[in-house]
């Protein structure tokens, strides 16, 4: 064979080695992305459902907290929306230790199949993990006011990834073949037009395994079978940046409080003025300031002003239940979105609860705290109002409360707000 070797042209022999390096080179790659592509996803995909369970379950705390299969129900059910979830349960547990026999499953549902799952709980705490080649089982526990009252249990069909690693095998290696053969029939002049384009892209490949930027992008140069590979990997490439973008999207809770955050407000408001105009519905607002929330920074530490945070969210979201969407805006401000299309209770009714539920006493270890809201409430539609015009209203309205002596609240008065505005341009 060596002697053979030898005896061929030079072109040939360029040609040759050119074909053996490309199909060395692409077999290695190809087996080194597809385990990295294999992992990554496997992470991603962890990922992705360790975070809608968190999110569900938090959602379901009241559900569960209450015995509401209803909604327990619709939140089960609107987790199918995501075809890769067969299976998905909440779990109730019993508020007393020595009866678990009353354990029950408040809501269940799943995709068609004649698979068997089990809802129950195996580990002490947040799990998401690859049952099997085929399965991946999580569970993440439901807690309300401190106190663990169920569990949110889900199934995921991984049978996409162990399509999409054997797809990428075959692909890849399809494509390595053929871009040997061409690289053997081709000239040694255009195996130089060829090595480029595989040098760019194998560059691209190491860089996105080093420093995981899965928005590069290998450079297509030719419409040759090079090319499409180009085309394979940055579509991959595309695909994988979306499904990150989609875990980002999907971080919308503050993480001091369990509350919806800014982000989360801001689109909750905008679809609570979809469905205003949809059904000339009234969409209210209400914005919370903490009066002397500085001086517990100052004088207590910022770790007992978040504790004081926490606290405080905790009584909102009891206050409000199912009334309005309590969010965190940041600080020590809060919102809370009474959208007539859901919210059963007017506005004004909901700060009143607020005010009723969450002023009063607080005591920690070192002193007590006598927590006051200044509350400031707007409401509006479509017709009149956008989710920037109703939070300056409502901002508005807490000025007033602070104005009359904190600790209470104010409906926007448009006739009393050009009044004052009258008064400042007078002075």
């Amino acid at each position: 064979m060596r002697y053979s070797f030898n005896n061929l042209g030079l072109q040939k022999k360029v040609v040759a080695t050119a074909a053996i390096l490309l199909t060395i080179s692409l077999a290695v790659t190809s087996i080194i992305f597809s385990f990295v592509d294999k992992r990554n996803s496997q992470i991603e995909f962890k990922e992705k459902y360790s975070t809608l369970t968190a999110l569900v379950s938090k959602r379901s705390a009241a559900a569960i907290a209450f015995d509401d299969a209803d909604r327990a129900q619709q939140n089960v059910d609107s987790l199918l929306i995501d075809r890769d979830i067969i299976y998905a349960c909440l779990y109730r547990f019993t508020e007393f230790e020595n009866a678990p026999q009353l354990n029950k499953i408040v809501a269940e549902t799943q995709q068609p199949t004649d698979q068997k799952f089990d809802c129950n709980v195996r580990e002490n705490v947040d799990s998401v993990a690859f049952q099997n080649q085929h399965v991946l089982r999580g569970h993440s526990y439901i807690i309300h006011n401190d106190q663990v009252r169920g569990a949110l249990v889900i199934y995921a069909d991984t049978s996409k990834l162990n399509k999409r690693f054997w797809s990428i095998i075959f692909t890849m290696s399809s494509i390595g073949t053929i871009g040997a053969i061409v690289a053997y029939l081709l000239a040694y002049r255009l195996l130089q037009l060829i090595s480029a384009p595989i040098i760019n892209l194998k560059d691209v490949i190491n860089d996105v395994k080093e420093n995981r930027d899965f928005s590069q992008r290998a450079v297509k140069r030719y419409n040759d079978e090079v090319g499409e590979l180009v085309d394979g990997f940055n579509q991959m490439l595309s695909q994988i940046e979306t499904d990150q973008g989609l875990l980002e999207e999907m971080a919308y809770v503050d993480t001091l409080t369990d509350l919806p955050n800014r982000r989360m407000f801001k689109e909750q408001l905008s679809r609570s003025f979809a469905h205003s105009q949809a059904y000339h519905t009234k969409v209210g607002v209400i914005f919370i300031d903490l009066d002397n929330f500085k001086w517990v920074n100052d004088s207590k530490g910022h770790d007992v002003g978040d504790l004081l945070l926490q606290r405080i969210a905790s009584r909102m979201q009891d206050a409000t239940q199912a009334n309005g969407v309590v969010c965190r805006l940041g600080g020590d401000e809060f919102t809370v979105i009474v959208d007539s299309f859901i919210h059963p209770l007017p506005v004004e009714k909901v700060a009143q609860d607020i005010l009723a539920k969450t002023s009063g006493i607080m005591e920690f270890e070192n002193f007590d705290y006598n927590v006051s809201l200044s509350l400031g409430v707007a409401q509006g539609d479509y017709s009149t109002d956008n989710h920037i015009s109703i939070m300056k209203k409502a901002d508005v309205a807490v000025y007033h409360a602070k104005e009359s002596g904190k600790g209470t609240y104010r409906m926007f008065d448009e006739k009393i707000d050009r009044l004052d505005d009258e008064e400042q341009q007078r002075v």
